[in-house]
C-alpha cells in the first residue's frame, strides 16, 4: 500500500516498489475485496484496480508501468521522477541556468544596474516615470 502525494513521480516510484513486493498479489487482492479509493496497491493505480472491478480481465487493463530514470539529479526529473532530490538538482540547475544567461543590465536612465527578471529598461521606478514625462513632452510638442 502506498499513498503518493501527487501522481507524479511518486506514483511510479509507489509502483516499482510494489512490483519487487512478494506479497503483491495478496496486497492487490485485499484492495479489491475492500474497495479501497485511493493509493497504490499491488502496483495498481485507482483508476486501474476501477477497471478490474468493473469485470476487466487483468489482461486488458491498461496498466501504466513505471519507467524510472537511471539517474537521480535535474535529468532524472525531466524524465518524470519528483523525489525530493531530483527536485532540488532541477532547482538549483535552473538557477545556475540563469544565472550564467543572465546579463548585466544598465539603466537607459542613470546608468545603475537593472536588477529583477532582467527585461526592464529601467533600475527603478524613479527612472521609469523621468522617461513616461519625456514622452510625454515630446507628444505635446508634436500635437502644438
Amino acid at each position: 500500500m502506498w499513498f503518493p502525494e501527487s501522481n507524479g513521480g511518486t506514483t511510479l516510484i509507489a509502483k516499482q516498489i510494489c512490483l519487487d513486493c512478494p506479497v503483491r498479489i495478496e496486497c492487490l487482492q485485499e484492495a479489491l475485496d475492500r474497495g479501497e479509493e485511493y493509493g497504490i496497491w499491488g502496483a495498481l493505480t485507482s483508476t486501474e484496480r476501477k477497471q478490474l472491478r468493473k469485470g476487466a480481465s487483468a489482461r486488458t487493463v491498461k496498466v501504466a508501468r513505471p519507467v524510472l530514470p537511471e539517474e537521480h539529479g535535474y535529468k532524472g526529473y525531466r524524465k518524470g521522477c519528483k523525489c525530493k532530490v531530483c527536485k532540488a538538482a532541477w532547482c538549483d540547475y535552473i538557477k545556475e541556468h540563469q544565472e550564467a544567461h543572465r546579463e548585466s543590465k544598465v539603466c537607459v536612465v542613470c546608468g545603475g544596474d537593472v536588477r529583477g527578471h532582467g527585461k526592464s529598461r529601467y533600475c527603478s521606478k524613479s527612472c521609469r516615470n523621468v522617461v513616461n514625462a519625456q514622452r510625454k513632452r515630446d507628444q505635446r510638442r508634436r500635437a502644438a
